[in-house]
């Protein structure tokens, strides 16, 4: 928004989950990982989506990954998506078009972790947003967001994920009340 504008209120608190929402990402019994930011490179989607491939090759059903096309970078999508489809796991990558800004607190509350790896990052809004939604988050460790998340969190503190580590969004796994047991990496 334009400076002295605000933004319509999201009403981004805990809630129940949308069931509609739900419906349309497919198992009820995945888990659902929800990357809420803007696909570009800088936001490293494709880290999530290959953290959630080694994932679904150690439980079933494998996790289902939620981004929006809304704002998108078209040759950063269209590489998600082969991405995707090399991984193995095209079938549960859900890309949302046409998402408005009221929906997200729905979007959120749907997932059972919310992630943001970006490499450089000023603080995001959108993970102080599933965090009023009691969602649990992980992020990477970029001075602008994950030294000051711990004090935030009201579920706990967030799985903060070394930037440099091979695949920073293996934190989302180590909590085992995310997807219901251990999820161990060698």
């Amino acid at each position: 928004a334009p400076s002295g504008q605000t933004r319509p209120h999201r009403r981004s608190s805990p809630g129940p989950p949308s069931d509609s929402l739900r419906a349309r990402l497919g198992p009820a019994d995945a888990p659902v990982i929800v990357s809420p930011r803007t696909v570009s490179r800088l936001y490293r989607h494709d880290v999530v989506l290959d953290a959630a491939a080694e994932v679904g090759r150690r439980r079933s059903p494998g996790p289902i990954v939620v981004v929006s096309a809304v704002g998108a970078d078209h040759r950063t999508l269209a590489g998600l998506r082969e991405r995707a489809i090399s991984a193995g796991v095209a079938d549960r990558l859900r890309i949302l078009e046409g998402l408005a800004p009221d929906e997200l607190p729905d979007l959120y509350r749907i997932g059972d972790v919310i992630v943001s790896v970006p490499e450089t990052d000023s603080f995001a809004v959108t993970l102080l947003e599933a965090m009023a939604c009691a969602r649990p988050v992980v992020v990477t460790d970029v001075p602008a967001v994950g030294p000051g998340m711990a004090g935030l969190d009201p579920g706990g503190s967030p799985l903060v994920a070394p930037l440099r580590e091979v695949a920073p969004a293996r934190s989302v796994y180590k909590g085992a009340r995310l997807f219901g047991g251990p999820v161990t990496f060698t």
